[in-house]
């Protein structure tokens, strides 16, 4: 009985590592794909480096904070202009053009979730 709940934690944990990664990485593609591409001003950071940028839609002046911030991110000035792609129905969900964070993050839930899928399988069938 235990074995058989360490199996399905461990699984269900994988499984839910790699929805997370591919929907980051489907996010990223769907803002690159039929989102709105502009330019957009960075007009703060926070103390982690997440850019805040100001730009203009059909409905006015946005301001959006991107979601990634750390190693991958560019190093964004204020003042300066970055390409951006916005959804038309959310135009606070943005993708800042050269911003590869989505990616290694994408990235690295789907590789932890089929680590973790299959370590289940190997300490359930190994050890019977």
């Amino acid at each position: 009985m235990e074995k058989l709940l360490a199996f399905g934690t461990m699984f269900l944990v994988g499984i839910i590592f790699i929805v997370i990664g591919m929907s980051i990485l489907l996010r990223r593609r769907n803002l690159r794909e039929s989102g709105i591409k502009t330019n957009a001003t960075v007009v703060a950071k926070t103390l982690k480096g997440r850019p805040t940028v100001e730009f203009q839609t059909e409905q006015g002046l946005m301001r959006a904070r991107s979601l990634y911030s750390g190693t991958f991110t560019p190093y964004f000035k204020i003042e300066s202009t970055v390409q951006i792609f916005y959804a038309k129905e959310k135009p606070k969900r943005i993708h800042i053009e050269g911003d590869n964070t989505p990616v290694f993050l994408g990235l690295l839930f789907v590789f932890m979730g089929i680590v973790l899928t299959a370590v289940s399988f190997i300490v359930n069938f190994a050890f019977e």
